[in-house]
């Protein structure tokens, strides 16, 4: 990965940074995706097909941060959503499955792309209850938004 950088006036206040699989900081540049400097060249890695296997759970949140690791270094792919206001957590555990594996699940909500203005419209929504500082309207909104996830099988 090639990154440019800020740099000091001496060098022209930019210098370009080559990362390779063995220096420290790529986890971090892959993660940051550009908040490190501008991200000029990237080498992708092509994989194999495959499908997902997926798992959900609506869980206790109690003890959760003290699970979370360990979930997340168990499963290739995971996803939590923490409704901290009703004490729960969302846990989808995915992992990798054969290209050959009986099935054609498709994801009808998760990752469906989602217009610029229902992301605008949700943000205000929030903002105004953050504003009116209304904790049973969040707690409400919140409510839906799990039921919803869990009543769709978030979307499997």
């Amino acid at each position: 990965m090639r990154l440019v950088v800020p740099a000091p006036a001496s060098e022209g206040y930019a210098k370009v940074i080559e990362l390779t699989e063995n220096d420290e900081d790529l986890k971090a540049a892959r993660f940051a995706l550009g908040t490190l400097g501008v991200i000029s060249k990237i080498t992708f890695a092509l994989q194999p097909m495959f499908k997902r296997s997926v798992s959900l759970s609506l869980e206790d949140d109690a003890g959760l941060e003290g699970r979370l690791e360990g979930f997340l270094r168990k499963y290739e792919f995971a996803n939590i959503y923490w409704y901290v206001g009703h004490a729960k957590a969302f846990l989808g555990q995915i992992d990798r499955a054969p290209i050959d594996m009986p099935g054609d699940g498709i994801n009808g909500a998760s990752y469906r792309a989602t217009t610029v203005l229902n992301v605008e419209t949700s943000a205000a929504n929030y903002e105004a209850i953050q504003a009116a500082e209304d904790s049973k309207r969040l707690c409400n909104t919140t409510g839906t938004s799990t039921n919803n996830r869990v009543s769709s099988g978030s979307g499997f």
